[in-house]
């Protein structure tokens, strides 16, 4: 077990710190204090490595590790009702690693490049174990883990810090995948964004957006097929929940995109005359298979249009 200087968060005396991720007690004063945070005091109170971007950038490395740079099985284990505190808990646990560059971009509020550089970082270890997981593994569901992990954890986690380095970061690391996967890209979403729109409880999301923008109603013959679809034979395939995951997550993104893009309407009509159309009939001929191909298809192709 390896030591680092630290300082007590509530007596503030000086003491040697275990590298652990979890509590530990003053020897001084006998509180439990987090062992990451006293690490970092001691850090911000050393002038000296405080001005090396470097090492603080190391020490905020090293704390990057486990489930924080860990994609596997984001898919197949996503569930609606426990992703807020899944979420709060990544968010505490990246907190260990932020404070450092919080500390550096307050006293080096000149240097714009921070975010980029956390973010360099911190995409290299995530796919270092991507890369690792493909090797053993499907490709295609270690593409779909890493990408909905980076879209509900990671990116929103950086968001929610709120710091002009840590949106910086976040740009950076849509900007480092999508440069990798030109044909999987992802957008940038905050974690109210992704909870609205789970909590909207409307699981077509771009169907019913485009049967909204079309004057269709909520009950009609085309959304209740793709319903049944989706309830049915869909989720019965033994990738058919991780895809459905998969779907809820970036769906509602690709529908504020749609909207933003000033196109909403024309956009919609292509998709209800082309693949939409194409799916309803394949449906109805009984040919589930090739109605899910052309969705993913189809959602695939906004996602390189519209990101």
């Amino acid at each position: 077990m390896e030591f680092y200087p630290g300082v007590c968060p509530e007596c503030g005396k000086e003491l040697q710190v275990p590298d652990e991720r979890g509590t530990v007690r003053c020897m001084f004063c006998g509180e439990p204090i987090s062992a990451s945070e006293a690490i970092a005091l001691a850090f911000q109170k050393d002038e000296g490595k405080m001005g090396d971007v470097n090492a603080t950038l190391d020490q905020a490395e090293r704390l990057l590790e486990g489930y924080l740079v860990q994609g596997d099985g984001t898919a197949k284990g996503f569930k609606r009702k426990d992703y807020p505190e899944l979420f709060e808990q990544y968010v505490n646990r990246l907190q260990e690693s932020v404070q450092y560059i919080n500390v550096l971009e307050t006293r080096m509020p000149e240097n714009h490049e921070l975010g980029c550089l956390y973010a360099q970082r911190f995409m290299a270890r995530i796919m270092e174990h991507y890369h690792r997981s493909q090797q053993r593994g499907d490709k295609e569901r270690v593409t779909n883990d890493y990408a909905l992990f980076l879209v509900c954890y990671v990116v929103p986690a950086l968001v929610k810090v709120g710091r002009p380095w840590s949106d910086q970061a976040a740009d950076r690391m849509i900007e480092l995948w999508n440069e990798e996967h030109p044909k999987r890209k992802l957008g940038k979403s905050s974690y109210e964004q992704l909870a609205g729109g789970f909590n909207q409880r409307r699981w077509c999301f771009i169907t019913t957006a485009v049967c909204d923008t079309l004057g269709r109603p909520d009950d009609c013959y085309e959304l209740n097929a793709f319903r049944r679809f989706r309830d049915g034979w869909l989720s019965q395939q033994p990738d058919g929940a991780e895809l459905i995951n998969e779907y809820y997550v970036l769906a509602p993104m690709l529908v504020e995109r749609m909207k933003q893009s000033g196109r909403c309407g024309e956009i919609s009509r292509e998709l209800w005359e082309g693949p939409l159309s194409r799916c309803l009939t394949f449906l109805e001929e009984g040919k589930e298979e090739q109605c899910r191909r052309q969705y993913v298809e189809m959602v695939r192709g906004l996602q390189n249009r519209l990101f």
